[in-house]
């Protein structure tokens, strides 16, 4: 047993060697037994089938155009955007101004899906939110036509954010009242397809991986990048609402059958993560942002981005030093290689121990001493097990 231990130790350091040669760092040993076992891999699309760099593409208006709209939507991404890639994007593409007092800010969160100031700006109280026309939709109402063009834009990919202006300049941002709000129109922003994602998914698909894309951004954007990706069937679709709305009963079955998952929360991403653990199905899920860190920490292969948060890289059992999830294909390889080594191996251990047994039991039932002394036995595991090891 102590040989099979070494043996076992050494050939996974030998691949965390490997692995971190090649950009991925695994934080746990038994990650690289896990890359070689998985059935189903959860992805996050921004940051990990597309580029974390997020791109502003035009404001679409509804209604009259505004000189105002744009500096105040420059505001709300400066103040609530925390460093994030899309406010990033925002700030850099949009007018900025330095002359304006701040009286109430409502930071983003994935729960919410929407982010809003108050201030004084050229002498009188504006109060503007941004966020997902699904959720920000509801306290500002879309007219059928409007919400025509959203789904189109989604449709081709595009992620968007709806503005919406408030003349209610008393209540607290977080409780405005539904339908209280005006619809200015929307932000176009864009992320382009990691180089050699398709190549990886194909790899992946062909190993018999199941790939679903697990992601808080609008159905139909997730759905399109899912097909450019290869992603099979992409066209089972469903959303955080729907499936807060499943009944328990039918909630297992839905989940097993669906691909996409879109506007979904971080409890529901580790809600799903569990399910598909339920089901016997060795369990991987690739993300980078605090959200995605619930379900890294409950899948059975947790593997972040270099580049993601913080909190997401202390949970996960894998980390991309080069934030691709291309390098997968690599680990998956390694870690079957040094499985069937490791399995090889043991088959020579357990050769040896039956061989042994079968020598002792037939030598006491036949009444003869046992032929080998313990030197003769050392002698002989240099041949049986030792050199084929090496």
């Amino acid at each position: 047993p102590e040989g099979l231990l070494l043996a076992s130790t050494l050939l996974l350091a030998f691949g965390s060697l490997k692995l971190a040669a090649a950009k991925v760092l695994p934080q746990k040993l038994s990650a690289i037994e896990a890359m070689a076992l998985l059935n189903v891999l959860c992805v996050d699309k921004t940051g990990t089938l597309t580029s974390p760099d997020v791109k502003f593409e035009r404001f679409v208006w509804f209604g009259e155009e505004d000189q105002d709209t744009l500096p105040l939507v420059g505001i709300v991404a400066r103040e609530t955007s925390a460093g994030n890639s899309t406010g990033d994007a925002l700030i850099a593409a949009l007018p900025q101004e330095d002359e304006y007092d701040a009286k109430e800010i409502l930071a983003f969160s994935s729960q919410r899906k929407l982010s809003g100031v108050r201030v004084k700006y050229r002498g009188s109280i504006q109060t503007v939110l941004m966020g997902a026309p699904e959720f920000l939709g509801k306290l500002a109402s879309l007219t059928h036509a409007q919400k025509k063009q959203v789904q189109e834009l989604a449709a081709s990919g595009n992620r968007i954010l709806l503005v919406a202006s408030f003349d209610d300049h008393k209540t607290k941002l977080k409780e405005l009242a539904d339908k209280s709000g005006t619809v200015l129109g929307l932000l176009v922003l864009s992320n382009e397809l990691r180089d050699g994602v398709v190549e990886t998914v194909k790899y992946l698909q062909g190993q018999g991986v199941s790939m679903r894309v697990i992601s808080g951004d609008n159905p139909a954007t997730v759905s399109y990048v899912a097909t450019r990706a290869g992603i099979e069937n992409p066209g089972k679709i469903i959303t955080g609402a729907e499936l807060e709305a499943l009944p328990e009963d039918k909630w297992a079955s839905t989940v097993r059958d669906t691909t996409i998952f879109a506007r979904v929360l971080p409890e529901q991403k580790e809600r799903l993560i569990a399910t598909f653990k339920k089901q016997h199905k060795f369990t991987g899920m690739v993300g980078d942002g605090v959200n995605d860190a619930l379900a890294l920490k409950k899948a059975d292969l947790g593997v972040a981005m270099y580049a993601g948060a913080a909190a997401s890289r202390r949970v996960a059992d894998i980390v991309l030093l080069n934030n691709s999830f291309t390098s997968l294909p690599m680990g998956m390889k390694l870690g079957n290689r040094i499985m069937q080594a490791i399995e090889v191996i043991s088959i020579l251990f357990f050769h040896k121990i039956i061989y042994g047994v079968v020598l002792l039991v037939a030598t006491l039932a036949v009444g003869l001493t046992y032929p080998f002394e313990p030197r003769h036995v050392t002698f002989m595991n240099m041949f049986l097990v030792t050199m084929p090891t090496i």
